[in-house]
This record gives structure tokens, sequence and C-alpha cells, in this order.
């Protein structure tokens, strides 16, 4: 007589998952609530192993995995998850820019589970400074840290210096040049400073009402994209211009002034933003010939002393608050 005597594996009375923090127990319990009074199988733990990984990388916890499968002599398996988490984000290549240019951009943060498709996310805040020619990340184990990772941030700077020179010839300005000089990465704060120029030679073509002369005027510009915080950016400009009046006859106009507007974000809604102008400018008028300009009054029967009233400037501040819907899917585009 031959006999078999069959001992079947411990049954599993329950199962433990620890070292979860992005889902709850409860949450990952739909892949092992199977395994619970049955005996134990090597197969229909591992496909609960590998259920519980995926449904973590489908959510973008690329780095989470199921670490360790324990059983207890009371029945209860033991599930321990590593999940991830940066112990670290360090940075290579800002030999010029601030770290914490970079660092603001960046919406992950250390003791958080690693999440690739927020680290994308990141990556395109930072690429889209414009300061930079290329963006990338790396991710390595901590050595001081069992579990845990660094994730090093990869940068390659662009070329922040530009210069433009241009000129040509127009009717009002006459042979006119132009130079400007753009610093996008200024002090490697990721702000924008420049400076433009222009001159022109004044009219090609006789225009009795306007006083040919030349005219010039220079530009200062500067942007903050992190004015105050994320949401909000500045862009300035300060200004001085002489010219040939255009709406007084024959009188000199000077024009010095400045605008800021503050442009900002509006968290629920990427494709919505609200901005805010303001601006003063100083306009000042002046006698550009006389001479002429007594010989037009008496050709036409006016009284000369009524000239000075057109020759009045003043100071001019103005407001423009807004509201701007964009629908691309990329700002840069």
């Amino acid at each position: 007589l031959l006999e078999f005597t069959l001992v079947e594996n411990p049954v599993i009375n329950d199962v433990q998952i620890s070292g979860n923090t992005v889902f709850s127990e409860k949450e990952l319990s739909q892949y092992t609530k199977t395994l619970k009074n049955t005996p134990q199988n090597l197969y229909a733990i591992n496909d609960a192993i590998e259920k519980i990984n995926s449904y973590y990388q489908a959510k973008g916890y690329t780095l989470a995995r199921v670490s360790s499968v324990d059983d207890t002599e009371d029945g209860i398996l033991k599930i321990g998850i590593s999940e991830g988490v940066i112990s670290k984000i360090a940075f290579e290549g800002d030999r010029k820019t601030k770290d914490y240019v970079i660092r603001r951009n960046i919406m992950t943060t250390v003791g958080s589970v690693y999440n690739e498709e927020m680290i994308k996310k990141d990556l395109s805040r930072i690429y889209a400074t414009q300061i930079f020619d290329e963006v990338d990340q790396k991710i390595e184990p901590d050595p001081n840290n069992d579990g845990k990772y660094v994730v090093t941030i990869i940068v390659k700077e662009a070329s922040s210096n530009s210069i433009s020179i241009g000129g040509g010839i127009d009717n009002a300005l006459g042979v006119f040049g132009s130079i400007g000089v753009m610093e996008k990465n200024f002090l490697g704060r990721g702000q924008e400073l420049g400076v433009n120029g222009m001159i022109g030679s004044g009219l090609l073509l006789s225009d009795v009402s306007i006083k040919n002369r030349m005219n010039y005027q220079i530009e200062l510009n500067f942007r903050e994209p992190h004015f105050i915080n994320a949401d909000n950016s500045l862009i300035s400009k300060v200004y001085l211009r002489e010219l040939g009046s255009y709406q007084v006859p024959l009188a000199v106009e000077r024009r010095f002034g400045f605008n800021a507007i503050v442009h900002h974000k509006v968290r629920y809604n990427d494709k919505l933003s609200t901005n805010f102008g303001v601006g003063y400018e100083n306009i000042h008028l002046s006698e550009g010939n006389y001479g002429e300009i007594s010989a037009l009054y008496n050709k036409r029967g006016l009284d000369i002393s009524q000239r000075a009233k057109q020759l009045n400037g003043g100071n001019f501040i103005n407001f423009a608050p807004g509201v701007q819907y964009s629908s691309l899917d990329n700002e840069f585009m």
C-alpha cells in the first residue's frame, strides 16, 4: 500500500501592507484580497506583487516597488513597499545660474516620493525660463540612505548675451541706426536686462509742420520672471525720446517715462492669466523754429502769443488692468 500525505501551505489569515504613503492600504488591498483565507500560493502572491507594482508605475511612481514579502506563524502575510523617496535634489551644469533660480521652478520636494510625471513638468518649467539649451535629470540610489534616491537636475546654459544692430531709411526718421544689448540671465538670477538706442537724421521728405532735426531714443528694459512668487512676473521699461513733434507744428518734443506690467498666472487654470500695468510719462515741448512758426501764424492771421498754449506739456499717469486667455498647449509655440 502506497500512501501520499499532502501538507498544504499555511493559510493566509490576513495581509498587511507597510511602507505605503502615496496610496492607502485599503486602495492597495484590491490586489491582495483574493489571497486571504487561502493557502499560500507563490503564483498568486507574485501576481498580486506585479499588480501593485504596475499600479504605482501607471501613476508615475516609477521607482516604487514591493521590496519584501514575509509571513508569520499566525498566518499574516506582510508586504513591504519601497516607494522611492527623494533624499536630495542636486544640480549640475549651472556655472553662472544661481541654484535658487532652478529650484524655484521645481515643485518636487525632498522627502516626497519620486513621480516621473511631476519631474517632467518641473523640467518643462526650467526649460521655459529660456536660459538653458538643455535640461535633463538623472536618478541614483542614495549611498547614505537605503531605499532613497538622489535626483540631479542637469542643465546646459544658453548664451545669455546678445547684440542687435539695425538701420534703414524712413520718411520720418530719415537715415537711422539702432543698437541693442540684451542679457537674458542677469547676474545668474534669470532676469532679463536690455538697453536699446536709436538715432535718426530727420525727415527725408518735406513737411512744413514737423521740425526737421536729428531725433533719438534710448530705452532700458527689465524683466523679473519671479516677482514676489512663482505666479507673478514683472516687465518694466524706462525710456527717453526726443524728436520733432508730430502733434504740435515745428515744436521739439521730449518724452521721459516708465511703465511696468505685472502678469499673474491663475493657479486653477493654466490658460488664464491677469495683468495690471501702470505708467508715467512726462512730455516737454519746446520751440523748434520761432522764425518759421511766426511766419506761419502771420500768414494765417493768428496771434503768436497763443503759441505758448501749444507748447504746454505735462505729466501723465495711466493704469491698464487686463485678462488674458490662451488656448495654446504651449505658450512658446
